[in-house]
């Protein structure tokens, strides 16, 4: 008995594999896959795998830099002068992994030079807080120093974001309040106005959606918040392709799009709407946003496919460039250009006092760059 059922499996297994022998067949002369379909699709298909990979690196000045250890993942940072005191405050957290919280660190710069990292100690926060910070901004407000934080949930692409305000008195960080918008989807960089008000950059419409991010749709927006209100945040900017850095000037909220490659300028009304969009200039892959002087400086990320194998695997290289733009003629000029070997997958760049400091997405140290006496007319062009 138990041969004949044997028998009867084998027979039905031949049976459908013939089946489907025959559909395939079906299937590829119904859609004539020939030698010729097969060269089409190849000669259509390898221009876009060099074009997609394939990375150039631009000539640059020759900095002496040096790594400073910092906390994992410093992908954003600011000054702080606070009693003739200057400092680095970064936003720390390990974003391969997602399991750790992260951690505020400052860096006091004494004769232009960055001293070893300290832990600002937060005090004050609601319970079961996870906390891993993003874009980061300062208030100084009534000789008093407020620390914006957009921060993320446990869960790397849950929907559990908010903006977290702190009051620093150095090294401690005071837990003020946390504020939540239906409108926080995916929340990258914030930007705060003297009055206390902020913009903040939504990079998709969900969190860490590839679908957005591999065909560049425009789901992204800006949010503009004032916490005084009920509800206070609204959309006053969206169509844009993963907006990310976020700088004003008091009359012009200027917005960098990493998949849409293009700076934009935005017009600034009296309730926080924003009209008039500009195109300043495009650049692949644009992250944070910084001031230097009346110029911004930016980072680009020239290949994505590198980004994505160095999110992978810290041991792959993802190139690095820092460039400044002139706000008036839209001139780019290079400040930084690596292959990733040195710092890779920058996010921005701070000049003080012939000083670049570098941020990055991963690991766990900022690039200090001796300037010397370069400035931007001496700078190699970006085309």
């Amino acid at each position: 008995m138990k041969k004949i059922k044997e028998q009867t499996r084998l027979l039905e297994f031949g049976t459908n594999q013939m089946q489907e022998f025959r559909e395939r067949r079906k299937w590829n002369e119904l859609i004539g896959f020939d030698k010729t379909l097969k060269t089409l699709l190849i000669s259509l298909f390898i221009p876009f795998i060099v074009l997609y990979c394939s990375t150039t690196i631009p000539k640059s000045p020759n900095l002496s830099c040096k790594k400073v250890i910092t906390g994992w993942g410093p992908e954003d940072f600011v000054i702080l002068k606070n009693n003739e005191k200057t400092r680095l405050i970064v936003s720390s957290h390990e974003r391969r992994k997602w399991k750790t919280q992260g951690d505020i660190f400052s860096h006091d710069i004494i004769n232009n030079k960055l001293a070893p990292m300290v832990k600002l100690k937060r005090t004050g926060e609601p319970k079961n807080l996870f906390f891993a910070p993003h874009g980061i901004d300062l208030l100084k407000i009534n000789k008093k120093t407020r620390l914006y934080i957009v921060n993320h949930g446990k869960k790397r692409n849950d929907a559990n974001h908010q903006v977290l305000i702190y009051e620093v008195n150095y090294p401690q960080l005071k837990f003020i309040k946390q504020i939540k918008s239906r409108f926080f989807y995916s929340p990258n960089d914030i930007k705060v106005m003297p009055n206390g008000t902020f913009y903040v950059t939504n990079d998709a419409k969900n969190r860490g959606s590839t679908w957005d991010m591999f065909w560049s749709l425009k789901n992204s927006s800006v949010i503009f918040c004032s916490p005084t209100k009920k509800e206070g945040c609204k959309i006053v900017a969206n169509t844009l392709a993963m907006a990310n850095g976020v700088e004003t000037d008091g009359k012009s909220l200027f917005i960098a799009t990493t998949r849409e490659d293009s700076l934009y300028q935005f017009s600034i009304e009296k309730n926080g709407n924003l009209k008039n969009k500009k195109l300043i200039t495009r650049q692949k892959g644009l992250d944070n946003l910084f001031w230097h002087n009346d110029n911004l400086v930016t980072a680009s990320h020239l290949s994505d496919w590198r980004f994505l194998r160095h999110a992978s695997n810290p041991s792959n290289p993802a190139p690095s460039l820092i460039f400044e733009v002139d706000l008036k003629t839209g001139e780019k000029r290079i400040w930084y250009a690596n292959i990733g070997t040195q710092i890779p997958a920058a996010t921005g760049a701070i000049i003080l006092n012939k000083k670049m400091y570098i941020s990055q997405v991963f690991e766990n140290y900022v690039l200090s760059c001796n300037l010397n006496e370069l400035n931007f007319s001496k700078l190699p062009i970006l085309k």
